[in-house]
This record gives structure tokens, C-alpha cells and sequence, in this order.
């Protein structure tokens, strides 16, 4: 899923003043077109859905959105954190619903590079050489941290003594983006990009009532 999105978006050129929608490129994401059904979040939770795997995409090119001054124009973070990047760092993508936009606010067309290469997920953004007059650095800041709560359902299906792990659960957290534009080496401008919140999610863990196992 993630090659075949990545492929999507490779060449594509983005004129001054225009708007980039993922959704609109990669196109709806269906088994005719070739996307695996793969692990989503759903509703505070990994699910099974068509495409997952591809938000990976919108995040890499977020980034290097935000580290090349672009104006954001649609992103969501997801519900959860995620392992393969960072805090507030993420970008999530839905058809019909959630979508990834950026707006194209130089005054050069921009080109998209994107490939894989050893399992690992490349995208580079090039236009006109003068804008490496300035240097954007991006840092998230997080700022609270909610720890999750553990639930105990008693079930006389289990055996006493044992628990049965239902939901590992996750930590909440309210994080943000700040970027910061250096020119020629001076700090010019520093913005905060988005304040996100990630809902902590319960454990939940069935303890057994029932017959206790011999042995």
C-alpha cells in the first residue's frame, strides 16, 4: 500500500498558488486498484481496512511539508500516536472524509520525489535553489500527558487466577508543532503549526472467576 501511494505521488508538480489534495490524487483506495487490506485506526483502535498502511505516506510528505514553509490547508492527526514517527508529527488520511492538503505559496513550481527503498519511505520536495536562503525547523513540544486507565471485567469464562489482556491501551497526550524560520542564519518568524490531542485509551483486562485450573 505504502509503494503503491508512494508511486502516486512521485512527479507530481505543484504550480504557484495551487492546492495539493492526497485524496484527490491517490484516488479512492479499492482492490481493483491494488491496495492490500492492512491495519487501521478506527474509532480508537487498529482495525482491518483497505489501503492502511498509507498514512504513512501522508505523514512523510507532511513533514517535509512543514520543513519547506508550505502553508497546511487540511491535516488531522490520529486518534492514537503511532510508532513511525513522532508526536503531532502525523498526518491522517480517509476517503471521503479526511484528507491532506498543502498550498503551493511560492513563487516556483514544486515537484514531489517519492520512492521506497529497503522498506524504507523517501519524499523530497525541490524548487528554485534560492529558497535555500532559509532553514525551517520543526519541533513538537508535548505538553501534558494523560495516563491511560486499566479496566477489570470479571469473567466466569476465565479461569481464577488468570487475566486476559482485551486491550493493551495508550496514553493521552496534548502536543504541538512549532516551526521556526531561520534566513541567513537569524531567527525571522517562529509559528505554532497545530495543537493536538491524542485520547488516552483504557486497559482492559478480564480476570478470571471461574473454575480454577489444577496443575
Amino acid at each position: 500500500n505504502i509503494e503503491l501511494a508512494s508511486k502516486s505521488i512521485n512527479g507530481k508538480l505543484i504550480m504557484p498558488g495551487d492546492v495539493f489534495s492526497l485524496n484527490e490524487t491517490l484516488g479512492e483506495r479499492t482492490l481493483e486498484k491494488g491496495y492490500k487490506i492492512a491495519p487501521v485506526i478506527e474509532e480508537g483502535d487498529f482495525k482491518s481496512g483497505i489501503g492502511g498502511g498509507i498514512c504513512q505516506v501522508s505523514s512523510t510528505l507532511y513533514n517535509a511539508v512543514l520543513r519547506s514553509g508550505l502553508s497546511i490547508i487540511e491535516r488531522e492527526s490520529h486518534s492514537l500516536p503511532v510508532s513511525y514517527i513522532g508526536l503531532g508529527l502525523d498526518a491522517t488520511v480517509s476517503w471521503g472524509s479526511i484528507d491532506f492538503k498543502f498550498k503551493n505559496t511560492l513563487d516556483y513550481p514544486i515537484f514531489i520525489e517519492s520512492y521506497t527503498k529497503n522498506k524504507a519511505l523517501y519524499i523530497n520536495l525541490y524548487s528554485n535553489s534560492n529558497l535555500a536562503k532559509k532553514k525551517y525547523i520543526v519541533r513538537n513540544d508535548v505538553y501534558n500527558k494523560i495516563p491511560a486507565k486499566t479496566q477489570i471485567i470479571e469473567d466466569k469464562n476465565v479461569p481464577i487466577g488468570k487475566g486476559i489482556i482485551i486491550n493493551k491501551g495508550s496514553d493521552g497526550y496534548w502536543v504541538k508543532v512549532v516551526r521556526s524560520t531561520y534566513e541567513n542564519g537569524k531567527l525571522i518568524d517562529c509559528e505554532i503549526i497545530t495543537d493536538d490531542y491524542y485520547e488516552p485509551v483504557d486497559k482492559i483486562i478480564k480476570k478470571g472467576t471461574g473454575i480454577k485450573e489444577e496443575g
